[in-house]
């Protein structure tokens, strides 16, 4: 596994460029896991896709994700396509999240400090559950970072396969307190 030093992401293409390496410009090297990041970085740039040739574009970007994971880290290539296809496994295990829409707007209510109604009304304003959080959070005025000890150890960078893991955990949960 070669561990070289850490890429410097301010040089990498993105996986929307027409130039996009799939080696060079992946943050991660071969037989490493793919990074949470790579992934949320391409869906951010999805959700950018606009126009006539929008398919086209979305096609690239996911094209250059499996590109990079192909040559990399192919022990994840099953997972990811799961993944984009917003599923956990295939339809015959019967994995699904179990998060119901009610559940998940509560979360957001609670995460952002409103009410489930003020939520539902942002999202039928916003029609994006993802957008309604962020701008929940960026109006939320919190202390919490004030009182707490600032912990100056580096954190590991989250990866595909530990999310991943987690969801399908969460999948197997069942009983009176799982949701």
């Amino acid at each position: 596994m070669n561990t070289g030093p850490p890429k410097d992401l301010t040089k990498l293409r993105a996986p929307s460029s027409p130039s996009y390496d799939p080696i060079e410009d992946a943050p991660f090297y071969k037989s490493q896991p793919v990074p949470f990041g790579f992934l949320t970085r391409a869906l951010s740039e999805i959700e950018l896709c606009k126009g006539q040739k929008s398919k086209d574009a979305i096609k690239e970007i996911i094209a250059n994700v499996f590109r990079s994971a192909i040559l990399l880290s192919p022990n994840e290539l099953a997972d990811l396509f799961y993944f984009f296809c917003i599923k956990l496994a295939p339809e015959y295990e019967g994995l699904e999240t179990g998060i119901g829409h009610e559940i998940l707007l509560k979360s957001v209510a609670k995460a952002c400090g409103k009410s489930p109604t003020q939520i539902r009304d942002s999202f039928k304003k916003e029609g994006d559950l993802g957008l309604v959080v962020q701008l929940g959070k960026s109006t939320q005025n919190t202390l919490g970072s004030f009182f707490t000890k600032k912990n100056t150890e580096a954190k590991a960078a989250l990866n595909f396969k530990t999310v991943f893991e987690a969801f399908k955990k969460i999948s197997k949960t069942s009983g009176n307190s799982s949701q």
